[in-house]
């Protein structure tokens, strides 16, 4: 029952009583004849004007009768549109404004209604479709966020002519849910076959013609969850394994998969920890001169071991740094103790440091590295930011004031992965590179593949025209090293000259050599003139 009924209600009941106390008072006048000894005494008493007076009281009654209406009636009016307001703002929290689909406030909501009335009705069951846009992204930087607004209420617009759904949820930035009474498995199949074909349907944005793909999870009610809740996360936990397919993925969930859903959820929860606790530690990886295989610097390689002692590997923790928003506070924290180890280095070997791709949205990630540098005493000079080519194309303008801001504060800049990205000579002319790394997958097999032998030389050789020192990525065997000597390559590392180190371990190389690699000497700067150049 709405606010508004109710106080109208409750108005009437005291209007009534009112009215009732009224009649009684008119019955007990009437009873005890007071009206005639009301008269009699007016009469009697004409110099002091009780007629007068009672005809003042009867007007400030009926005014006050007026007053006491209109006040009903404007508070009545004043508590409808406070309830209006109020659905007003309930209704804007449950979804989304740019497509007016219900969003994930309003789906939690529509769990729990669920689960109430489930324990009524036992056996309802549902199938939940957990859909992810493919080439959304794309689609966004050729046609702007206007573009993507109305690519968006494209298919939500598609969505909505899909028959027999209970409830389409815009569930994030590029992503929905769709929840249907569940059947037989090769039906929800057929319509999540149905789904993506409705999605991928060629639009026209701007005169412009674009195609957007879809991924999809599927899980069930009862067989995948007792709660709406539960089956809802599971297609969640399905749709990341139908992405990880590729393109127009469709998955059932299944048990396994809540297996690996429950490790990456623990896994993220002891990441957060980890890098709040500072427990993500740098190990330094050999750079060497190829020439005469002395030392060069390290490279600082992110290494964690849970709290169970197993070795996680960075290629499994920094995409979920990434994707849990801790890369920058994880990658301040490597740093910082980076540029403290090698402050303890001999004077003149360089740390050479890896940002990631995501971290050229941070505008003030220049900043922040000049600042780990003056804090910890360690020169511009000696640091060394390696880049992908895949973070310099995500956001050219930010690129090129981040690592300009870099360079004209004195630090180097190395081209990592060279020819494993998009547009590499196009970063070379746009960017002041001192060094170009190769790509490990070219040194892998070169020596016996002709065309990967071919690409090698040719980048040694474009860095020569361009004076920019060449590195090699993944160096194992002592072929690949005689190899790349003779193309003139100038620096390597890899597992020929060591894996990453522990930082005691670093510094002992650095102080006193090995038998695979020489300690840098006096003519330390002379003898790598290339890379210091």
């Amino acid at each position: 029952m709405g606010i508004r009924r109710q106080y109208k209600l409750k108005m009437i009941g005291e209007f009534a009583i009112l009215v009732l106390l009224a009649i009684i008072g008119w019955a007990t006048l009437t009873h005890f004849k007071t009206s005639e000894l009301l008269i009699d005494f007016i009469s009697q008493n004409e110099a002091l004007q009780m007629d007068r007076i009672l005809s003042a009281f009867f007007c400030l009654g009926i005014i006050g009768l007026i007053y006491g209406y209109r006040r009903l009636v404007d508070t009545l009016r004043e508590l409808g549109a406070r309830q209006e307001a109020e659905k007003r703002a309930v209704w804007l929290a449950e979804h989304d404004m740019l497509t007016s689909f219900p969003n994930r406030r309003f789906l939690e909501k529509f769990q729990r209604d669920t689960h109430k009335n489930g324990r009524q009705k036992p056996h309802r069951s549902h199938a939940v479709y957990a859909i992810e846009l493919d080439g959304f992204k794309t689609n966004n930087d050729a046609n702007g966020h206007a573009g993507e607004d109305e690519a968006l209420v494209t298919i939500c617009t598609r969505l909505q002519t899909l028959e027999n759904t209970i409830l389409v949820v815009r569930s994030g930035d590029a992503q929905f849910m769709i929840i249907i009474n569940a059947d037989h498995v090769p039906r929800q199949i057929r319509f999540a076959e149905k789904v993506l074909s409705e999605i991928s349907r060629p639009m026209t944005i701007d005169g412009v013609q674009t195609k957007i793909g879809g991924c999809i999870g599927i899980a069930c009610q009862p067989e995948d969850g007792d709660t709406l809740e539960q089956v809802c996360n599971n297609a969640d936990a399905a749709m990341y394994v139908a992405r990880e397919t590729g393109r127009s993925g469709i998955c059932r969930f299944d048990e396994p998969m809540k297996q690996r859903l429950d490790q990456r959820r623990k896994l993220e929860v002891e990441l957060v920890l980890a890098v709040e606790n500072d427990g993500i530690a740098p190990h330094y990886q050999p750079l060497v001169s190829l020439d005469n295989r002395s030392l060069l610097g390290f490279e600082a390689l992110a290494r964690w071991t849970s709290s169970d002692g197993t070795a996680v590997s960075p290629d499994i923790f920094i995409p979920l740094a990434e994707e849990l928003g801790l890369i920058t506070r994880l990658s301040e924290n490597l740093l910082r103790h980076a540029c403290i180890d090698a402050v303890s280095w001999p004077t003149g070997l360089i740390l050479s440091f890896n940002l990631s791709s995501s971290q050229f949205s941070d505008p003030l990630i220049g900043l922040r590295i000049v600042r780990q540098l003056a804090e910890t005493g360690l020169p511009p000079s000696r640091l060394e930011i390696e880049v992908t080519e895949t973070g310099l194309i995500s956001d050219p303008e930010a690129a090129t004031r981040i690592l300009g801001d870099l360079s004209q504060a004195g630090v180097r800049l190395s081209l990592d992965d060279f020819g494993s990205g998009q547009s590499s000579l196009a970063q070379l002319a746009r960017y002041n590179f001192n060094r170009i790394k190769i790509d490990s997958s070219f040194i892998n097999q070169f020596k016996n593949d002709k065309k990967r032998n071919e690409i090698v030389r040719s980048i040694v050789s474009l860095g020569d025209a361009l004076e920019i020192a060449i590195s090699a990525e993944g160096v194992e065997e002592e072929n690949q090293l005689s190899g790349l000597m003779e193309l003139g390559c100038h620096f390597g590392q890899g597992y020929l000259f060591g894996a990453a180190l522990s930082p005691q371990d670093a510094l002992d190389l650095a102080m006193n050599g090995d038998d695979r690699i020489k300690a840098p000497g006096e003519n330390f700067l002379r003898d790598n003139g290339k890379m210091f150049s």
